[in-house]
């Protein structure tokens, strides 16, 4: 009787008829958790389908979030990983019922697994950054207004709806360099003297000349950064990776990814082409490939998830198929937090993605859905426990 009530129910949802009341008893129902497969199988087309129109009163993205929780409503009947394995976008929508506020349907069914212990609220990161002018000078970006705060070479270094430029450089002035610099917990935007447009993730710098001359465009990078590159085919582009890797460029779009404590280098193509060179060795990427690096060996892989690549400049974090070191890698630049394991690391995946805008303390309660704990200790340590 449940499932059938609770079908009705979803169809008044879908139908834009359901009543206020109606609505409660559907959220009840979900948490009760009676329901068939074949029901989950209805749901399953409904989350699908982007035709459905839901009522005013009860906003899309919730709507969907109802849907999702009642896939996950009985995971404790089944084993987390196989249920994120079979059903990979149905884990992000799972996800995506606690980012929107629906995911106290999951918390309070399963109020016996161990919450989230928390000593602080965590803000996720922001836009900032540290500007280092050529003479060491440091200039904390976050909270200045639209202006020139320098002059460099000869060069206007401007300020505007929190893009970094410059302007007016002469090619009669020596020219100097500056670094762009963002700490844990901030992502940065800036374009740079030719108009080639760089965005910053968290714990990354970029170092360039505030005037480029010569024969190429050479820039320094650590961390990650997202290019596009003004076409200049008289004076290439050149971005020097960690002082390892070089990537050459006519005019394009890619991403770097070369965090010190990452198991490599990648660079993935998204438009243009590219030559990614390590030692001896180079390889030209197309659009969709990528060159992963270590220490030795530069390869190409073909068919770059290019939306996980790119969730970060998109506001999202994507852990498809990521491990618990992974995940907790990205939330210690994004959250600026230390992480610390209690006993073996957690022998886990995860799947799907999620807004980078909750609080640490929010997102953690989501990832408890895979069977792994975590608490807050002091102000900025994050214990993992299994």
């Amino acid at each position: 009787m449940s499932a059938e009530r609770l079908a009705f129910l979803l169809e008044r949802l879908t139908a834009q008829t359901i009543t206020a009341g109606e609505k409660e008893e559907l959220l009840g129902l979900i948490q009760s958790g009676q329901h068939d497969e074949q029901l989950n199988e209805a749901v399953l087309k409904i989350l699908e389908d982007e035709s459905v129109q839901f009522p005013e009163t009860l906003d899309a993205d919730s709507s969907r979030a109802i849907l999702a929780s009642i896939l996950a409503a009985d995971r404790k009947a089944v084993p987390v990983r196989s249920i994120f394995h079979r059903w990979r976008w149905v884990a992000a929508a799972c996800v995506f019922v606690l980012l929107t506020g629906a995911g106290w349907l999951l918390s309070r069914r399963h109020n016996e697994q161990a919450p989230v212990q928390t000593a602080s609220t965590i803000e996720p990161g922001k836009q900032g950054a540290i500007l280092v002018l050529a003479g060491g000078k440091r200039v904390v970006l976050d909270s200045l207004g639209n202006g020139t705060i320098a002059q460099q070479s000869g060069a206007d270094v401007v300020l505007q709806n929190g893009t970094l430029r410059y302007t007016n450089g002469k090619d009669d002035e020596e020219v100097s360099f500056n670094t762009v610099e963002t700490p844990k917990g901030r992502q940065f935007q800036l374009v740079l003297p030719d108009g080639s447009h760089v965005w910053l993730n968290a714990a990354s710098t970029i170092t360039y000349p505030v005037l480029f001359t010569g024969k190429e465009r050479r820039v320094t990078v650590q961390g990650e950064a997202y290019f596009e590159v003004a076409k200049n085919a008289a004076m290439p582009f050149v971005v020097s990776v960690a002082d390892k890797v070089t990537v050459d460029v006519l005019g394009t779009s890619f991403n770097v990814h070369a965090y010190a404590d990452e198991p490599g280098i990648q660079t993935t193509l998204l438009d243009g082409s590219v030559r990614v060179g390590l030692g001896t060795d180079a390889k030209i990427l197309r659009p969709g490939e990528q060159a992963t690096t270590n220490d030795k060996h530069l390869k190409v892989v073909q068919g770059a998830d290019l939306d996980k690549v790119m969730a970060w400049k998109n506001g999202l974090f994507n852990f498809d198929g990521l491990g618990v070191k992974e995940v907790m890698r990205q939330l210690e630049r994004w959250y600026n937090i230390e992480v610390v394991y209690e006993g073996p690391v957690p022998d886990e995946h995860f799947f799907g993605e999620i807004s980078n805008q909750m609080t640490l303390n929010h997102l953690l309660e989501t990832l408890t859905i895979t069977g792994v704990h975590f608490r807050l200790q002091g102000e900025r340590t994050l214990i993992v426990t299994k």
